[in-house]
């Protein structure tokens, strides 16, 4: 089995890009990585000293590793050429799979009301894929842009087959989700402030193209404090605290803050909620857990890369989660360098306790 995926346990922004960037090094040359979903969304990696954007590109790129969009990705050519030239993304680094669905201009008109009824991005990817499910003959594919776009044409190639090629010569493909969990279209208990597909690791397996008897890892990404996006119209945020709160429980020496990558707006924080992540374990199955924020905990564990050096409030954190949730923790992100991680042991899951645990909280 050759298949990692990354899913998100809460609302996004749960640091997926930072996880997938760091597995595909640990993997090494022989590792691609497919990049699931739309412009709706961005994933961020701090690494060489410079802070990576990315819209649309796989967040393996930032170590020169293979990068695809998946049959199912929704391209907007404005962002996706801005990247490739801004990180100067080769052919021979990604490959676009020519029947993903292009973002038009009444795309996005069509999902203007989406942005102040349930804070959307406004970018056009629920009404692409929404126009591509519903078969409209005027449906504009990556192959049928390529006439206009000679730029594009090198980076087009059937994405099913040459990550299937590269699995039977050895590779592992890790495949980076999008969003999170709480904000599946059919799974999240908040709906209709969704986005605008299912968001589980089920879902982006089926989008890449691949069997799912390939899969073997499931890794999925949480934070300390889960945040959405800015205004009450986007949802419902259990235990809702603002940002001063977060610094003064940390004792960070200066004001810190999120913005969203799309449309850097202030983003809501809560409390941690168990329950949540626990609904997310039962869908999802997850084998390891990476998380997000141990800095918040405490500024102390700012840029700590062992265990021992944790502070303790940080090291009950890592053992509740581990303890109800039946599943190891095996990243704990300490600030948003790369090298701010720290690495535990593996384990095997008692996944058996999932569901049970995930009732006794309703």
């Amino acid at each position: 089995m050759s298949v990692v995926i990354i899913v998100g346990g809460q609302f996004g922004s749960e640091g997926k890009g930072k996880a997938t960037s760091l597995i595909a090094r640990e993997f090494g040359n022989e590792c691609a990585v497919v990049r699931c979903g739309g412009p709706n969304s961005g994933h961020i990696v701090h690494e060489h000293g410079r802070q990576f954007c990315f819209q649309l590109l796989p967040a393996g790129i930032v170590y020169g590793r293979r990068g695809f969009l998946a049959p199912a990705a929704v391209v907007d050519l404005e962002v996706l050429r801005v990247e490739l030239r801004e990180y100067e993304v080769s052919p021979d680094l990604l490959t676009v799979d020519p029947f993903s669905v292009v973002i038009n201009r009444q795309h996005k008109q069509d999902e203007r009301t989406l942005c102040t009824a349930i804070s959307s991005t406004g970018s056009g990817t629920g009404a692409a894929t929404a126009a591509k499910v519903m078969r409209r003959t005027d449906t504009v594919l990556v192959k049928d842009v390529l006439t206009d776009n000679p730029w594009l044409a090198p980076y087009v190639k059937d994405v099913r087959a040459e990550m299937n090629k590269l699995i039977d010569q050895g590779f592992r493909i890790i495949v980076e989700g999008t969003q999170g969990f709480g904000l599946s279209l059919h799974h999240s208990r908040r709906f209709p402030q969704t986005t605008s597909k299912d968001t589980s690791a089920a879902q982006f397996v089926m989008e890449a193209g691949l069997s799912p008897m390939l899969v073997d890892e499931i890794i999925m990404v949480i934070r300390t404090f889960p945040i959405r996006v800015a205004g009450a119209q986007s949802g419902r945020l259990q235990d809702e605290i603002s940002w001063d709160d977060v610094r003064q429980e940390s004792g960070y020496p200066y004001e810190i803050s999120e913005h969203t990558t799309v449309t850097q707006r202030v983003r809501r924080v809560g409390r941690f909620d168990l329950s949540l992540v626990l609904d997310a374990c039962q869908v999802n199955r997850p084998t390891k857990i990476a998380i997000h924020g141990l800095d918040y905990l405490s500024y102390t564990n700012l840029g700590v890369t062992n265990y021992s050096s944790l502070s303790q409030n940080a090291k009950d954190f890592l053992r509740m989660v581990t303890d109800a949730t039946g599943v190891p923790v095996a990243y704990a992100f300490t600030g948003k360098e790369n090298s701010a991680v720290v690495r535990l042991s593996d384990a095997t899951p008692p996944l058996a306790r999932v569901s049970q645990l995930v009732q006794a909280t309703k």
